[in-house]
């Protein structure tokens, strides 16, 4: 995110603590609002968290499935 802000970059940040539905809806509009062609997907690897990967499954899921 520091390197985001450093170059003039959006950048969003999507938790767990929402369901996968609302960070569908947020990444939707963050997508839309900053004509995002080409989206970087970033975070910790999967030894550190484990759940990683299928809590981004799931979001992308819900994404693609109601876009």
């Amino acid at each position: 995110m520091k390197l985001a802000a450093e170059y003039v970059k959006p950048c969003i940040h999507i938790s767990a603590l929402q369901t996968p539905i609302e960070n569908a809806g947020h990444l939707r509009v963050f997508i839309q609002k900053n004509e995002v062609h080409i989206l970087n997907i970033a975070g910790p690897r999967a030894t550190g968290e484990p759940e990683v990967g299928e809590f981004i499954q799931l979001v992308l899921g819900e994404l693609f499935e109601k876009w």
